[in-house]
């Protein structure tokens, strides 16, 4: 990984020196081709004896010369052009050597100096010219080939890197959510832990609970024996997990009691849950041709309660279903057990 992040620092600090100087590229081409035309036109204002705009063009020609000679330096790359001289000597010379002869008054034997020199000049302009051009493309092609490679180690690593942080923290979930040994779901602590986390999180405005105990389930270790009673279990519990919610949270509550805190769910929306959840194990046949019931108690969570709190109204409500005939649900509000006369609500097979 640091071998990584080192060459995409390197390949990053390449596509910055090539993005910035990349400006440049064009405009190095273009004082290449200016002073070429540049060069034809001041002879051929000689030839015409227009010594008046000729003398501005020289003056332009030796701007140009010099606007070329400090920024042509902008088209060399680090290292691979280190040796390299891309500086306008060789067209600078024979400009020098045609400006002696544009001189006034004009000869016979200076005119046909005039053209043989500036068409030499031309010819080495040209050849610059087109050597800038190829420069200046394969510096955009590089140019072009880092920006895709950048792009592409960048989406790499940050790919990586999310993939390392959510493996981070799912083991670290792993370790600390410590899971029930038989069922696979949570724990005591861990599940105390989440409804604390949960309960209290901003962006959960309301939570219910439900409290679930396997009815005569000591019948059914006693006849068939322990290992199938931990079988049953297991199968007990991947049937309410399934059926539940990813937002959702089961825990075993030690023995045969399972608790399933729901977020962002009043007593309604807890009563359908634990509706659906009844009737799916009341019609499901375990092993030996076993059936299985439950009774369920609900209440809502009043915010910043503990769960022994919670437990207390869940506890009643359980009892109550015990009470009256096992297989059924029962829910006792907020405030049940403090002397309020809400009647408990019942669901009764």
């Amino acid at each position: 990984m640091f071998l990584l992040f080192s060459f995409w620092t390197f390949v990053n600090l390449l596509f910055l020196y090539n993005f910035f100087n990349g400006f440049h590229y064009s405009e190095v081409v273009n004082l290449a081709g200016k002073i070429r035309g540049e060069i034809q036109r001041a002879a051929k204002l000689y030839l015409a004896k227009d010594f008046n705009n000729l003398k501005t063009v020289k003056e332009e020609i030796d701007k140009t010369f010099k606007s070329l000679d400090e920024t042509v330096e902008k088209l060399k790359l680090p290292i691979v052009d280190w040796r390299k001289n891309v500086k306008p000597t060789e067209v600078y010379d024979c400009w020098n050597s045609l400006r002696v002869n544009l001189q006034y008054p004009p000869s016979p034997k200076g005119d046909k100096s005039v053209l043989e020199i500036s068409e030499n000049c031309w010819l080495k302009a040209d050849n610059l010219t087109n050597l800038y051009q190829k420069l200046a493309q394969r510096n955009t092609f590089i140019l072009v080939f880092f920006y895709t490679l950048l792009f592409g180690i960048s989406t790499f690593i940050v790919i990586r890197l999310a993939l390392l942080a959510r493996s981070e923290v799912k083991h670290k979930l792993e370790k600390n959510w410590a899971l029930d040994s038989l069922t696979k779901v949570l724990g005591k602590e861990s599940f105390r832990e989440i409804f604390h986390n949960i309960t209290n999180a901003p962006f959960v405005e309301r939570a219910s609970v439900i409290k679930i105990d396997l009815d005569n389930f000591k019948k059914i270790n006693d006849i068939f024996g322990v290992s199938v009673g931990d079988e049953i279990l297991v199968r007990v519990a991947q049937l309410l997990k399934n059926n539940l919610r990813k937002s959702d949270v089961i825990g075993r509550w030690g023995g045969d009691k399972f608790l399933i805190l729901l977020p962002n769910t009043d007593l309604n929306g807890a009563q359908k849950v634990a509706e659906k959840l009844r009737k799916t194990l009341e019609n499901r046949i375990f092993k030996n041709g076993i059936k299985v019931t439950a009774s369920f108690g609900i209440t809502e969570v009043v915010k910043g309660e503990e769960l022994e709190e919670t437990l207390l109204r869940l506890n009643k409500a359980l009892y109550k279903a015990k009470e009256e005939g096992k297989n059924r649900i029962k829910i006792i509000p907020p405030f049940e057990g403090e002397g309020s006369n809400s009647p408990l609500q019942d669901n009764r097979v």
